[in-house]
Order: C-alpha cells, then structure tokens, then sequence
C-alpha cells in the first residue's frame, strides 16, 4: 500500500513473516519494510553529531564559506571518521582555498572507504592537476575512467593536462572521447580550439605551413570568433606566400578585436612586403601608401618605416624625370620627415631645388619684358575674380601668374584658395604646398594649408599648419581655433581646451568659439561646463538655436531630461522644422518614458523626412516599448529596405519577434548580426533568450558567456545565465549571478527573483523567504513573488502558510501553472489526495509541456490506489523531462504495486544508471529483491544504500530485517541501533533491535529493547510475547507469566502464548 509519513514522505510497504518461536527462544516477528522515494521535504529524523554537522558544511560550501565549512566537515569526521561525503566536501572546501595538497589526502581518506566511486577519483584527479602533479592527475583520472567510462569529466581533465604538455594529438583524443561520453560542444569547445591552435603553432615552428593552415582552420571550424587562430591562419598562408588571402584574415581578426596587438603587427609584416613588392614594381605611389598604412599598424616595424622613406624617394625621382620640380621636392622633403638622416632623400632635395632655381634664373635672364610686374597683374586680376565667384577665371589668372613667376607664392596662395572654394581639395593642398615652399613666412597660406587638411581628415598635418602659422601670428584667434579643432579630431582634448581657451583671451565674447568649446567639454564628459559655456552664448544671443541645442543635448547627457526637454523646445520656437531639434525632443521624450510623445515627435521628422533612419529607428523603439510590435516591425523594415546591413534596425525586429513568440523568424536577424559583429551584446543576447525558449540550454549559455566575455557586468547576461544555470540544476553558479546583479541594482526583481529560485533549489526556505518577500515589497502583485514563498514555507514545512500563498498567487494570476502545482504539492501532504490531483489537473492544463504535472498526478493516483491510471502519467512526464528520477521513481513504485516486479526493478537501476549512490533507488531496489527471496542482493543494496545516506533510519531498519533473515544476527543488530537511534520513537525498530539482541544471547539488552517497545506502545503484543521469552531464557519465569497473561489479554485467541503461559506454569510447578 501506499501513504505518507509525519515527514509527507510517500512510502511502499511490504509485510514479511517469518516462523513463529517455540518455548527455546526461537523468535518471530512480522517484519515492515519502508522505502522512502522521491522527498518532496528532507526527511524529519532527527540528524546527530556528525550528519548534522555535514549538512551545516554543505550549506556554508554553497555559500562560499570554504574555511567555516571545512572546519564544520573536520568536526563531522571526528564524529564518525568513516562518513565519506565529510572527507570528500572538506577535501572540496580545501581546493575552495587553494589547499590542493591538502584536498587530496581528504579524497584519498574518502577513497579508503568508498574505492570504487569513479566521482570520488574525479574530484582527486582535479586536486592533483590544481597542485602541479599532473602524472598523480592522470593516474587519478585513468581510474575514475576504469570505473566509468563515460566520466566526460575525466576525458576533459585528461584533455586539459595534455595541453600543457604540448601534446596536442592526446588532448584531441580526450576530447573525442569527453563529445562520445555525452559532454556538451560548450564543455570541450575551449579545449579542442586550443589543442588545433597549439598543433598549428608548433607546425609554424616547424615552417610547415601547409599543416598548419589545416589546424588553424580546424580551430576556426569550432570557434569562428578565436582571433589568436585568424592570427594563426594568417601567418600560415604569409608563409604560404597567399598575402592578399592573410590580410584577410588579419582584418577578420582586427573585426573581433581591434586592439589585437599580433593581429596588428601580423598586418603590418604583410603591407610591409607587398610594399616592397609594388616599390620593386616601379609603383611608388601604390608602395608609400601601403608602407604607409603598415606604420600606422605598428609604429615599431622598422621595414614599414625604410620602406616609406624609399618609396617617397622613388617618387621624388619619378617627378624629376617628368620635370616637376616642386612636387618632386614636396616628396623628398616627406622622406625627411620620417627619416632625417636619409642620405638618397638629402641629395634629391638639393637636386630638386637646383632645378628650380635654375629654372627661375632662365626665366629672369630671358629676353621678354618686365615678367615679374606681368605676374602682378594676373595675381590682382585672380583676386578680383574670386571676389566676384568667377573661380575658373580667377584660376586661368593665378596660372598666368605662376607661368611668368613659379615663385610668386601669393598667386600660388590664390590659386589654393580657389581650389578650395570649388572643393577641389587635393588641388588646394598642392597649389599651398608650393606657396609655402616659396614663403615659409605666408601666414594665410599656412592657416587656409590647415583648414584644407582638416576638411581632408589629416588633423595631425592640420595642427603642423596652425602651429606655424602661430609662431608668426600668435595673436590671432581663428588661428588658435582652427588649432584647437585639429586637437579636439586627434582627440587631445586637453591641449584642445587650452587652445579654445586661449582664442577666448583675445576674443572673449565670440560665440562661434563659446559654442566650439562647449561642444568639446561635451566630448570630454564635462557636461557642467559645457552647459556654463552654451549660457554664455545664450546671454550674449538668448535666441541661439544651436547654444539651446547644446544646453539639451548637455542636459540629456546628465540625464537631466526634463531640462533637456525644456532647452529643446524652447529652440524649437526658433527653428520649428529643424530635424536635429525634433529627435533631440523625440529622444528626450523617449527617456522620460512618454513613448506616446515620443512617438508623435519622430513622426514630425518623418512628414518632412519619409526616410529619416533615425527617426524611423526611434519610432520603432517607442512602439515596441507600447507593446505595439506590429508597429514598430514596419518602422524597422523600412529602416532595412534603405539600409540592409543596418545593425540595430535588426536587433530591433528581432526583439519585437521574440517577443511575439516567433522564435524561428526572430533567431535569423540576431544571427546576421553576428556574422557581421561577431562580439554585438545584444545579438548574443537575443540569441540566448531565443535559445532558452527553444530549451537549447547549452546554446543559450554560449551566447550568454560570450556577452560576459565582452561586458562582466552585463546585467541582461547575468539574469539569461543564471536561468539557464538554474534550469541546469546548477544551483550555486546560477546564485553568483543573480548577486553580481543585485551588487549593481539592488531592487532587481529578476534578480531576486532569480535568486530565491537557487534557494529553493538548495531546500533553504528562509533565504528563498526573505528575497520573495523582497520582491512583493517592490511589486505586491507579482504572483510570482507569491509562488516563491508558497515554496520557501512549503520548504520550511509550514503547510499553512504556503497554502495561503499559493492561493494568493492564483487570486493574481489565475492560470499561474506553478501556483497550481503548489497547491497541488501542500494538498497531497495533508491527505487530500483528490484535491490535489485537480490541482494537478490544472497545472497540466495551463502547462501542457511542464512534467512536473503529469508527475504530480500520477503520484496522487497511486495515493488512492490507481496505479493502473498512474503509469501513463509517469510515462507522459519521462517523455517530457527523459529520464527523470522522479518520474522513474513514481513508475517503479506503481509497476511494484501491480506486481510487476522485474519492471519495478529497471526503473530502479534506470535512476541508479544516472546516480550510482541515489539513497531512494538503492533502498527501494533492496526492498523489491528482499521481496523476490533474494536476501543477499538485497542486503548488498541496502548496504549501498546506508553508505550514500547514513542518515535514513528506514534504510537501516530494512537492513535489519534483511540482514536478521540471513541471520546475520549482529550486523542486524547494529542497524536496529541506528535506527533507534535515530529515531527513538520507533516502535518497530526497538522490536527488531530486541530480537536480534536475543538472537545473539545478549538477554538483558534485549529486554530493555521490548520494554521500550511496550512504553511506546503499550497494547504491542509482539512485545509482550517477546518479553516473555526473554524472561525465560534469563530464568526468570515468574515475571514471564504476567507477560504471557498480557498477550492473552490483548488477544485470547493467541495460541502461541497460551501455549507457552502453561509450559512455563508446569516449570513453576515442577520446580517447587
């Protein structure tokens, strides 16, 4: 039959009847055998000395605690130097402190008594391999493999330890074996990446470029974001000589990483040579711009550096040869700049500047009139045309000038200035160039030189210009401006300040420059000052479009968003269809979380601009946060159909339809982002929510670790992890996470959420009790919340409580699948067996695809005796959640009802099959082979069974009973006192301890042990009669009688102690 314990523990019960005793002492006594399956609550014996010692270790363990807990496991073993699972946790607390020696002699002690636990040898294996002693390691990890083979664990340790002995083939074969022995791709990814990586380097030393390409491509197969194998894969095709297809892979490497120092230097090796390959070519300008970038690469690569030099010198040659001196000139003095010393670029620029000069002479001593005063002319003609925007005129006059005069550096500055105004910028620069190499002193030659590199991007060349022209003119402010602007591009933020500051001392209220420099304590974070200087422009102007512009986008950066708002508004009012007004509103609005606002902002910019990208993105964004995510799908898609590629446009629609439950449709928009940016956050997490849902738990952690990879503080990562950590039953890492969130955001509720779950799971009802409550004091109609502490009380065994709970999360969401199972849960435990299954009913209903349901029903079906009803419940449950221990349990149990006892006995070893030492499986196991006559495999399970958890009392008493059957009378005795002595309130197993103290002659004991029975339970006629016996053996027949009468009292009809009552009456008699 089935019932429940105090404890609410469900237990099978067989009755087993030996021969009654005669007058000798043979004994008897209808035995009862209990097997506990599946708690729902840890059992309520009371645990002593050392068991309980045990579990206060394993609670600071979770925690953290490793010093507490190991003293606390140093205490338990004191109590009872055999307990196993002491040694092996302190050996773990130990390894927690670093203590790897230490840990290891702990797993050997627990290794004494328990030699064939391949765990036991796993976690040894690790403590050596932690403590340098990789062949102690590998001997540990051989046997743990000996003794299971499919120990993924070990294969990987094996793994591991053969990476560091270089011995990368070994590495590779372990790993094979860890994938055959069911450990996840995420498991051995990082190990085999590393073991084709180590291989491709060794080949490279080898200079065997061929094979290591393979094993670096081999990497790349596992991990396509591993820069150090695109690094690898690089430097095997240079060797190769397939430079284009290695720059490749350099920049794939530099996508992943941009401060990748060896993907930088690996690049620059391979410009530099084909910069030497295009210079060997003739093509000088091909090679001075690769050389160029190799530089830029890695400033130490002395060949770049050679290489730059000589290609400026080879075109300095090119242009001698076609006669164009000045440019020629400009090359070999480029040259010079990057190497002073360079003797081939001196001798060029004196050969260049001889030709010029020599070219100026033959124009001087030539026959034509005054050219000089001819140059003048066409100089002033240009200068009028200029002023009148006729450019192409100006520039035929400047040319004139410059035909009758090369050296006339002001045509030569005129002619810039017209270049410049066409946007023609190259041009500019070169015409500024030659004005500049005529009079080094031309100040507006060097200011217009600098405004042109700034408009090309060469700010370093645009401060060198400033800074000449200031060392002429220091007194002029455009110039310290346009110095500060070059600083603030090359991001010398600082210097730039300085310079603005200086252009404010000669002009203090020039708005442009106010305006400038507030911009620039915008980019500096120093949105304060920036806000004092956009005032300054407002009191001199109140009506400044772009200094209210500033004061909202400053405002906004200090998340002053109503002020923000305010300044945007008010610029507005002057600028009504100004777009960048309208999205600074929109975008305020929008972090005010008036997304109904912000929408109909971002609608304004799109009337005047259909196409807006950021408008339409902020419109999506504000629909998808209004739970509208049909509308902000179209904003997104009319964002894609202008720009395909665009990333956040993707991940955008990607979160509407994940959040619409298209898992399919959404999982290939965060893909495409990663192909694109294989280190995007939010499409790793979009990934991982996506994998979640479709329960690729393993793929789902991937994602998430790679997110913490890249951000350790990712809070979205943290919470996506931590689920999955905790789906995984991975209690105590998902726990870290949750408190690495709530260390930056104390009010999480996921978090806490979250958090209360790993409680739970860890059966610590008061921590899980605290955090819900937590949450209901934030949010009081989170009926999760509610669950939670329904489930901390139902821990905590406070039935009551959780009842109500339970209730209360229904009474908020009335299809709460979890809440049901609660109620369902605390129902059954009270007896209401009915009810609880309709709860179940219910949960099933609203949980198609839980197990939990289909479990909890078909235990109550067996409660009420409908077994036959609960095996396709047990089955639906393994369908769902395969293998399940519970659900095997449950089907074992009813199977065994139903007489089916070798069906019974596979579910059994099934669970054992997933855990070796499961306490339930091993007892319930014993009892089914005890009820089959097979004592002696019954006893060698429930021995097994007592060692996993010595703190069972049903597990010794049915050892007892086994062990008296075989007439292994002390040994039975011995677990009788365990079981008293853990439950001292136990009738039956005082019964049992006195029967085999009388077997074993020890009379006296064993009547103290029927006494006990009798005070416990004093209508107990197996007591009575056994207590006669016991009297007679020690001669001592006339107290036997009144034992004899009691039994006959109790029941007349025993014939047995009528029996003996006459027998020991005729003694007396005959004695006398």
């Amino acid at each position: 039959m089935f019932a429940r314990n105090e404890d609410g523990i469900k237990t099978m019960n067989y009755d087993l009847q030996g021969p009654k005793p005669g007058l000798l002492g043979v004994l008897a006594l209808v035995l009862a055998f209990s097997a506990l399956i599946a708690a729902i609550l840890p059992s309520a014996s009371a645990l002593d000395g050392s068991a309980s010692l045990l579990e206060e270790g394993q609670a600071l363990l979770r925690q953290g605690s490793f010093q507490e807990a190991a003293d606390r496991f140093e205490r338990a073993i004191k109590a009872d130097p055999e307990n196993v699972e002491a040694w092996k946790d302190k050996g773990e607390a130990l390894v927690g402190l670093g203590r790897y020696k230490m840990a290891r002699i702990c797993f050997d002690y627990a290794l004494r008594y328990s030699p064939k636990d391949a765990q036991l040898w796993l976690h040894a294996a690790r403590a050596s391999e932690l403590d340098g002693d990789r062949e102690d390691a590998i001997q540990a990890y051989n046997r743990a493999l000996s003794l299971d083979g499919s120990l993924s664990g070990a294969w990987i340790g094996k793994g591991n330890i053969s990476l560091k002995k270089r011995d990368y083939a070994d590495a590779l074969a372990n790993f094979e074996n860890a994938s055959k022995s069911g450990a996840t791709e995420a498991a051995i990814a990082v190990g085999e990446v590393a073991a084709w990586q180590g291989m491709g380097n060794s080949s490279l030393e080898n200079s065997n470029y061929s094979e290591a390409l393979k094993s670096f491509e081999a990497a790349l197969a596992i991990d396509p974001i591993s820069v150090v194998a695109w690094n690898g894969k690089s430097r095997s095709l240079e060797g190769l000589g397939r430079l284009d297809e290695a720059l490749l892979c350099c920049d794939k490497a530099l996508r992943i990483n941009p401060a990748n120092r060896e993907a930088r230097i690996e690049k620059a090796e391979i410009l530099a040579k084909k910069g030497r390959s295009a210079l060997e070519s003739g093509d000088a300008a091909v090679a001075a711009a690769l050389f160029e970038n190799a530089s830029v690469l890695d400033p130490a690569n002395q060949d770049a550096l050679q290489g730059k030099v000589d290609s400026l010198v080879a075109q300095g040659d090119q242009f001698m040869k076609r006669n164009l001196f000045s440019d020629a000139l400009s090359s070999y003095n480029a040259a010079l700049v990057v190497s002073p010393e360079s003797i081939s670029a001196s001798a060029g620029k004196k050969q260049a500047r001889s030709a010029i000069q020599a070219k100026k002479d033959a124009q001087t001593n030539s026959s034509q009139p005054d050219k000089g005063s001819d140059s003048g002319y066409y100089l002033d003609q240009g200068r009028q045309q200029i002023q009148k925007g006729s450019l192409a005129a100006a520039l035929e006059s400047f040319n004139k000038s410059i035909a009758l005069d090369e050296s006339n550096s002001d045509a030569w500055l005129g002619k810039g200035r017209a270049f410049l105004m066409l946007g023609r910028l190259q041009d500019a620069a070169g015409s500024l160039d030659h004005a500049l190499e005529n009079n080094q002193s031309n100040v507006e030659a060097w200011a217009i030189k600098g405004k042109v590199q700034t408009m090309l991007g060469k700010h370093r060349m645009a401060l060198l210009c400033f800074e000449s022209a200031l060392r002429l003119d220091p007194k002029n402010a455009t110039l310290w401006i346009g110095k500060a602007t070059a600083q603030k591009e090359l991001q010398n933020y600082d210097d730039s300040l300085q310079s603005f500051q200086e252009a404010l001392l000669l002009d203090a209220e020039n708005p442009l420059t106010l305006l400038a420099k507030g911009e620039l304590l915008q980019k500096m974070g120093r949105y304060d000052a920036a806000i004092e200087c956009f005032r300054q422009v407002l009191k001199i102007d109140k009506t400044n479009a772009s200094a209210l512009q500033g004061l909202g986008d400053a405002n906004f950066a200090l998340k002053q968003y109503e002020e923000a708002l305010a300044s945007y508004e008010s610029a507005l009012n002057q600028s009504p269809s100004d777009e960048a007004l309208l999205l600074g509103k929109a975008g305020a609005e929008y972090a005010l979380e008036d997304y109904a606002s912000s929408t109909k902002s971002y609608d304004a910019v799109l009337r005047r601009s259909p196409k807006n990208v950021r408008a339409l993105m902020g419109r999506g964004d504000s629909h998808r946060l209004l739970n509208d995510c049909a509308a902000a799908i179209v904003s997104y898609e009319a964002v894609l159909a202008q720009q395909p590629e665009n990333i956040e446009a993707r991940l955008g629609e990607g979160d509407c339809l994940l959040e619409q439950g298209r898992l399919d449709d959404a999982l290939p928009y965060f893909e495409s982002v990663l192909s694109k940016e294989p280190d995007n956050i939010e499409a790793l997490l979009g990934k991982g929510s996506v994998n979640a849902q479709k329960n690729d738990l393993a793929g789902a952690l991937v994602s998430y670790n790679r997110a913490l990879d890249l951000d350790a503080g990712n809070l979205r990562a943290l919470l996506g992890k931590g689920g999955i950590l905790l789906r995984n039953n991975r209690a105590d890492e998902a726990m870290q996470c949750y408190k690495k969130v709530l260390g930056y955001d104390d009010k999480n509720i996921q978090a806490l959420t979250g958090a209360g779950d790993a409680a739970l799971a860890w059966k610590d009802g008061k921590s899980a009790l605290k955090l819900f409550e937590k949450v209901v004091a934030l949010d009081a109609n989170n009926s999760a919340a509610r669950v939670g502490i329904g489930d901390a009380f139902f821990v905590e065994k406070d039935l009551t409580h959780a009842l109500h709970s339970y209730e209360q999360a229904i009474a908020l969401d009335l299809h709460s699948y979890r809440a049901s199972c609660g109620m369902g849960d605390v129902l059954s435990l009270q007896g209401d067996h009915s009810k609880a299954l309709v709860y179940y009913q219910r949960a099933a209903a609203f949980g198609p695809q839980e197990a939990r349901a289909y479990l909890g029903q078909g235990n109550e079906l067996c409660a009420i005796g409908e077994f036959n009803k609960s095996l396709p419940l047990f089955e639906k449950s393994l369908a769902l959640k395969a293998h399940d221990i519970d659900a095997l349990t449950g089907k074992g149990l009813a199977l065994a009802a139903l007489g089916n006892g070798s069906g019974a006995l596979q579910c059994f070893d099934d669970v054992l099959a997933q855990d070796p030492v499961n306490a339930a499986a091993l007892s319930n196991k014993g009892i089914l082979l005890a009820g089959m006559g097979r004592l002696k495999d019954a006893a060698k399970s429930l021995q097994k069974a007592k060692k996993s958890d010595s703190s069972r009392q049903d597990i010794w008493y049915n050892l007892g009973n086994v062990e008296y059957l075989l007439g292994n009378y002390n040994e039975s005795a011995n677990a009788f006192q365990n079981a008293t002595a853990l439950s001292p309130k136990d009738a039956a197993a005082w019964l049992g301890l006195g029967l085999a103290l009388n077997q074993t002659g020890e009379y006296p004991q064993a009547q103290k042990c029927f006494e006990r029975v009798i005070q416990l339970q004093p209508k107990n006629v197996d007591a009575w009669y056994n207590k006669g016996l016991v009297l007679v053996a020690l001669k001592q027949s006339d107290d036997a009688i009144p034992a004899f009468q009691k039994v006959l009292d109790l029941d007349p009809k025993n014939t047995q102690a009528m029996r003996c009552l006459n027998l020991t009456r005729k003694y007396l008699a005959s004695v006398k």
